[in-house]
């Protein structure tokens, strides 16, 4: 995730007019921990994209909150 930071703060979080914010979520390989944080990030800061790494029981159940709020993902 470092890299992916690192090009965004090159181009001062922008793409065209919209602003980018990354909020990291680390599920510990705990589904639950990480499914909770999913959730508190989705209603309280209103997430759009997922963007995801799948290897681990727990971030496929993050993938799972992200139909059920048809947030986009990728991985």
């Amino acid at each position: 995730m470092v890299s992916i930071t690192l090009i965004f703060v090159e181009v001062n979080h922008k793409i065209r007019n919209y602003t980018i914010e990354f909020d990291f979520l680390d599920e510990i390989s705990d589904s639950d921990k990480g499914v909770f944080s999913l959730k508190k990030g989705l209603v309280k800061r209103g997430v759009a994209v997922m963007l995801i790494s799948c290897n681990s029981s727990g971030e496929i159940a993050m993938i799972n909150v992200g139909y059920k709020y048809k947030i986009c993902w990728y991985f």
